[in-house]
């Protein structure tokens, strides 16, 4: 025992003492590399005010307070001064020696040169700002109604202090110089060969500016009417109203525009030939800079698709296996085939639906607060006392690019 002792005491010191010999890393650049990280996301938010609005930028820095009355200028001059901040601010990240970084900071660095890559790469190589008919269509209504999803209470109905509504204000002003930008963009991209894909002209370009129009138009100047308070009242639900129609009238200016732009009449029925091809599908060389650059992967797309077909037919067989196991549980007879077996069992379950909208939503709000209740029992997530969670049917504005349902995450400022 005598023996074993000595030995363990003796490799705990070897131990020990390699322990205090071994340097400690270096960590000497997370000071300079915080300061320019900081910086670049400022910048980027103050360059993408609806992102801005999203994330609650301004609990981040309060310069970027102000930053929620505007929209993202998407002009070829505010693209390519952009570019050069990108490239500065690359250049600054890739000279910090990864050396001279701890673990996180080395994570935060790469993440922020892939994205920077990535912006470069749509703004300079794939001219994304020339087909982004459904960027410029959503993008001012999901500003505005992150923003008045996160104003204030002010009474018991009543939501937004003065300064947030002035900010709406703002923003709502803003919608016609938007889109006269957006429509330049589009015809230059017309012009070049660079086209959105033909189901967005369509469900973008004219559906979701149809709605969008009747939102600004209708719905909200009703909203302000309802939430707006405070001795300033009536002159701020006005003014938001003048904004609104004039919002509104930008937007089926834009869809005329669209029209004109893409189709062979304003009617907007038939497509120009030249733009009724499929333009969805990125291709296989920019699908392999992304999976190298966003994800860091040394897969091809063509490998990838290899190796995930097994992964498919894997899943294929357990549906079929799951849809037979409930057809025996139900006592239903099913086809042989495998694949018509599950349709044939959706098609039963599917009869299990709701009689109304309202008992639908009403289902939807009944799991998703069981699902809250489940997180705060078990403590699988650190849950909020204040969070709130409800179900709502997708505005107007949304329906043509959400299918199905969509969730915005809570929003801290």
């Amino acid at each position: 025992m005598r023996l074993r002792a000595v030995a363990v005491t003796a490799l705990l010191s070897l131990v020990t003492g390699c322990a205090r010999s071994a340097p400690p890393p270096d960590t000497s650049g997370d000071r300079a590399l915080a300061a320019t990280v900081h910086a670049y996301v400022v910048e980027f938010l103050r360059r993408n005010p609806t992102t801005n609005t999203y994330l609650g930028g301004a609990g981040l820095d309060p310069a970027l307070h102000d930053v929620d009355g505007a929209l993202r200028d998407h002009s070829s001059a505010a693209l390519a001064a952009e570019d050069q901040w990108l490239t500065a601010t690359q250049a600054s990240l890739t000279a910090m020696s990864p050396a001279t970084l701890s673990h996180g900071s080395r994570i935060d660095r790469d993440v922020a040169l892939a994205q920077i890559a990535f912006q470069l790469r749509q703004h300079q190589t794939r001219r994304y700002q020339e087909r982004a008919v459904d960027t410029y269509v959503l993008e001012p209504f999901r500003a505005i109604d992150w923003q008045l999803q996160g104003m204030a209470a002010t009474g018991a109905s009543t939501y937004g202090r003065e300064d947030e509504w002035a900010l709406v204000e703002r923003r709502v002003l803003a919608i016609p110089g938007f889109l006269r930008t957006a429509a330049a963009q589009l015809a230059a991209g017309a012009a070049s060969g660079r086209v959105p894909d033909p189901r967005m002209i369509r469900r973008d370009g004219i559906g979701s500016a149809e709605s969008t129009a009747a939102y600004f138009r209708d719905t909200l100047p009703v909203l302000a009417a309802a939430r707006v308070s405070g001795p300033s009242r009536e002159a701020t639900v006005t003014r938001l109203r003048t904004a609104s129609r004039a919002a509104a009238a930008s937007y089926l200016a834009f869809r005329d525009t669209v029209a004109a732009l893409y189709f062979t009449d304003r009617t907007a029925r038939v497509l120009q030939p030249r733009f009724a091809a499929d333009a969805y599908v990125m291709g296989e060389a920019e699908y392999d800079w992304a999976l190298a650059n966003n994800f860091r992967l040394t897969t091809r797309a063509a490998t990838l698709y290899d190796e995930a077909w097994p992964v498919v037919q894997q899943t294929q067989a357990r549906m079929i296996e799951v849809a037979r196991a409930i057809g025996v549980a139900r006592g239903w007879t099913l086809p042989a085939d495998g694949g018509q077996a599950v349709r044939a069992v959706f098609d039963q379950l599917s009869k299990d639906a709701p009689k109304s909208d309202a008992e639908m939503i009403g289902w939807y709000r009944d799991a998703a607060f069981r699902l809250v209740d489940f997180a705060r029992k078990t403590r699988l997530f650190a849950v909020p006392s204040d969070y709130r969670l409800d179900v709502v049917v997708t505005p107007p504005p949304l329906e043509a690019s959400i299918d199905g349902a969509s969730y915005y995450p809570d929003r801290k400022s």
